[in-house]
Protein backbone atom coordinates (compact mmCIF):
# COMPACT_ATOMS: atom_id res chain seq x y z
CA UNK A 1 0.00 0.00 0.00
CA UNK A 2 2.69 2.24 0.10
CA UNK A 3 2.59 3.72 -3.48
CA UNK A 4 -1.02 3.93 -3.09
CA UNK A 5 0.05 6.57 -0.35
CA UNK A 6 1.20 8.98 -2.29
CA UNK A 7 -2.36 10.42 -3.23
CA UNK A 8 -4.33 8.96 -0.25
CA UNK A 9 -5.08 9.92 3.11
CA UNK A 10 -5.50 6.46 4.73
CA UNK A 11 -7.30 6.64 8.24
CA UNK A 12 -7.88 4.09 10.30
CA UNK A 13 -11.43 3.33 12.41
CA UNK A 14 -9.89 1.27 15.38
CA UNK A 15 -13.68 1.56 17.80
CA UNK A 16 -16.77 1.40 15.57
CA UNK A 17 -16.58 -2.69 15.29
CA UNK A 18 -15.13 -3.41 19.03
CA UNK A 19 -17.24 -5.61 21.14
CA UNK A 20 -15.81 -3.22 24.05
CA UNK A 21 -16.00 0.10 22.24
CA UNK A 22 -16.44 2.88 25.33
CA UNK A 23 -19.14 5.40 25.68
CA UNK A 24 -17.09 8.65 24.59
CA UNK A 25 -14.40 9.57 22.64
CA UNK A 26 -11.97 10.45 26.02
CA UNK A 27 -12.61 7.23 27.33
CA UNK A 28 -11.79 5.75 24.02
CA UNK A 29 -8.55 7.13 23.22
CA UNK A 30 -6.96 6.81 26.62
CA UNK A 31 -7.37 2.39 26.24
CA UNK A 32 -4.05 0.68 25.80
CA UNK A 33 -5.01 -0.74 22.78
CA UNK A 34 -5.55 2.75 21.12
CA UNK A 35 -2.12 4.56 22.45
CA UNK A 36 -0.17 1.25 20.66
CA UNK A 37 -2.64 1.82 17.55
CA UNK A 38 -1.61 5.40 17.51
CA UNK A 39 2.03 4.71 18.11
CA UNK A 40 1.55 2.04 14.82
CA UNK A 41 0.40 4.86 12.80
CA UNK A 42 2.25 7.29 13.51
CA UNK A 43 5.15 5.15 12.53
CA UNK A 44 3.58 3.83 9.24
CA UNK A 45 2.20 6.98 7.97
CA UNK A 46 -1.88 6.80 8.71
CA UNK A 47 -3.62 8.40 10.69
CA UNK A 48 -6.16 6.71 13.47
CA UNK A 49 -9.71 8.78 13.99
CA UNK A 50 -12.17 8.15 17.15
CA UNK A 51 -16.04 6.85 16.78
CA UNK A 52 -16.71 10.37 17.18
CA UNK A 53 -14.27 11.76 14.35
CA UNK A 54 -15.73 9.36 12.14
CA UNK A 55 -19.28 10.31 12.54
CA UNK A 56 -18.40 13.53 12.13
CA UNK A 57 -16.34 12.99 8.24
CA UNK A 58 -19.43 11.10 7.37
CA UNK A 59 -21.48 13.78 8.33
CA UNK A 60 -19.29 16.26 6.33
CA UNK A 61 -17.74 14.40 3.37
CA UNK A 62 -19.98 13.22 1.11
CA UNK A 63 -17.24 12.10 -1.30
CA UNK A 64 -15.33 9.92 1.69
CA UNK A 65 -14.89 6.48 1.13
CA UNK A 66 -15.51 3.90 3.69
CA UNK A 67 -13.50 0.29 3.15
CA UNK A 68 -14.32 -2.44 5.54
CA UNK A 69 -11.41 -4.60 5.44
CA UNK A 70 -12.82 -7.88 7.19
CA UNK A 71 -13.74 -10.70 5.56
CA UNK A 72 -16.63 -11.24 3.58
CA UNK A 73 -18.51 -13.28 5.91
CA UNK A 74 -18.22 -10.81 8.45
CA UNK A 75 -19.44 -7.76 6.03
CA UNK A 76 -22.45 -9.58 5.27
CA UNK A 77 -23.27 -9.83 8.93
CA UNK A 78 -22.94 -6.56 9.17
CA UNK A 79 -21.47 -3.49 8.54
CA UNK A 80 -21.27 0.37 8.50
CA UNK A 81 -23.77 1.68 6.29
CA UNK A 82 -22.30 2.80 3.01
CA UNK A 83 -19.10 0.92 3.49
CA UNK A 84 -17.66 -1.27 0.47
CA UNK A 85 -15.83 -4.70 1.28
CA UNK A 86 -12.44 -4.88 0.16
CA UNK A 87 -10.80 -7.39 2.47
CA UNK A 88 -7.15 -7.21 3.06
CA UNK A 89 -5.31 -9.78 4.68
CA UNK A 90 -2.48 -9.46 6.98
CA UNK A 91 0.23 -10.87 4.68
CA UNK A 92 -0.06 -7.48 2.30
CA UNK A 93 1.89 -5.40 4.54
CA UNK A 94 3.74 -3.93 1.70
CA UNK A 95 1.83 -3.98 -0.79
CA UNK A 96 -1.78 -5.05 -2.56
CA UNK A 97 -1.80 -8.29 -4.51
CA UNK A 98 -2.95 -7.51 -8.52
CA UNK A 99 -6.35 -8.28 -8.07
CA UNK A 100 -6.90 -6.08 -4.39
CA UNK A 101 -4.87 -3.71 -6.10
CA UNK A 102 -7.56 -3.64 -9.25
CA UNK A 103 -10.65 -3.72 -7.06
CA UNK A 104 -9.67 -0.74 -4.82
CA UNK A 105 -8.40 1.19 -7.62
CA UNK A 106 -11.91 0.54 -9.21
CA UNK A 107 -13.74 1.35 -5.90
CA UNK A 108 -11.94 5.03 -5.54
CA UNK A 109 -12.85 6.07 -9.02
CA UNK A 110 -11.94 9.08 -10.43
CA UNK A 111 -11.79 11.10 -7.60
CA UNK A 112 -7.80 10.10 -6.61
CA UNK A 113 -7.84 12.79 -3.74
CA UNK A 114 -10.98 11.65 -1.89
CA UNK A 115 -10.62 10.69 1.83
CA UNK A 116 -10.51 7.08 2.64
CA UNK A 117 -11.17 5.44 5.79
CA UNK A 118 -10.55 1.97 5.92
CA UNK A 119 -11.77 -0.20 9.16
CA UNK A 120 -11.42 -3.71 10.60
CA UNK A 121 -12.65 -5.29 13.71
CA UNK A 122 -9.21 -4.48 15.39
CA UNK A 123 -6.27 -3.15 15.73
CA UNK A 124 -4.33 -4.07 12.75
Amino acid sequence: MTTMSRSLVLLLLIAALLPCVSSSAADESQSPLFQRAMEEAERDGYRVVTTEALRELLRTDPTLLLVDARYAYEYKAGHIPGAINLPVDLSDRSDLPPERRKAFTDALGEEKGRLIVIYCRGFR
